[in-house]
């Protein structure tokens, strides 16, 4: 008995079975070639972003710190300050701690910092201190001359300009960094105390004299928190005083307790009459 092998079926696709496999093959290698694409421009940025972070970011010169606004002080002092050394990342530089160490190191009003990629530049803009006052200070080796600003700020003579002379012709004695912040409160009433301030002093224990025209040497004492009040009692004194003083000479004013003012007059001198008595 012979064996009768069924007749082989052919798979037949319909043209359009046969369109979407061709659509679907493209579309992997469509995939596959914008992977390709992908990796290549990631690893293209990488390589720029490397390249410029090591070369596009790098201080190598100098001439690359541009500084400006400052009449007194220039790049070598900036550098001085920074400790600057080249080559040197940008990105080291942090604008702010940058600020911070230049307003500590350097006597300016105002810094403002700015890195710049293109090219690679570190700006950097001081606003200068203008100077108030003549002033003196203790140092290891004596007094020391300089020069103080609004805010009681030390500042060293070597920055003023040939012919350059402080904003006043107030003097102050004996400054200290401690006595800063007293200072600045002085000096922002100067205008305030009805007579022109001509000097400030401060003792070795803390305790502030003050000199002016009208009143002489008045002691405010130490800093306990007061000297408005004892401020504002030396424009009182200033504008009744010498008219009750009737001739006499003032020598001092205590307003260590500005309630209760304390007056040095000096003694009336012995009228000839009463010398000729007394011998």
């Amino acid at each position: 008995m012979r064996s009768v092998t069924p007749p082989v079926r052919s798979r037949v696709r319909s043209p359009g079975a046969e369109r979407r496999r061709l659509m679907r093959r493209q579309k992997q290698w469509e995939g596959l070639a914008n992977a390709w694409r992908l990796l290549f421009f990631l690893a293209a940025a990488g390589g720029l972003g490397v390249l410029v972070l090591d070369q596009g970011w790098q201080l190598s010169r100098a001439d690359q710190v541009v500084v400006s606004g400052s009449e007194r002080l220039g790049r070598e002092r900036v550098l001085e300050a920074l400790e600057l050394s080249f080559p040197r990342t940008l990105l080291d530089l942090v604008p702010s701690e940058v600020e911070e160490r230049l307003g500590t190191m350097l006597p300016v009003q105002e810094v403002h910092v700015q890195r710049r990629m293109l090219p690679p530049r570190l700006m950097v803009r001081l606003t200068d201190r203008d100077p108030l006052a003549h002033a003196e200070r203790p140092t290891r080796s004596g007094v020391e001359a300089g020069l103080v600003d609004g805010a009681g700020h030390w500042m060293d003579r070597s920055l003023l300009a040939a012919g350059e002379e402080p904003l006043t012709s107030i003097r102050v004695l004996g400054w200290q960094q401690r006595y800063r912040p007293t200072l600045e409160q002085v000096l922002e009433r100067r205008d305030g105390m009805g007579s022109p301030l001509s000097r400030v002093r401060f003792e070795s224990n803390g305790e502030l004299w003050l000199s002016t025209e009208a009143l002489g040497d008045v002691l405010l004492g130490s800093d306990d928190g007061r000297h408005p009040e004892r401020l504002a009692v030396m424009r009182h004194l200033t504008s009744k005083l010498p008219q009750q003083l009737s001739g006499r000479r003032l020598v001092s004013i205590d307003l260590t307790d500005p309630e209760q003012p304390e007056l040095g007059i000096a003694a009336k001198p012995a009228s000839a009459s009463a010398q000729a008595e007394t011998d």
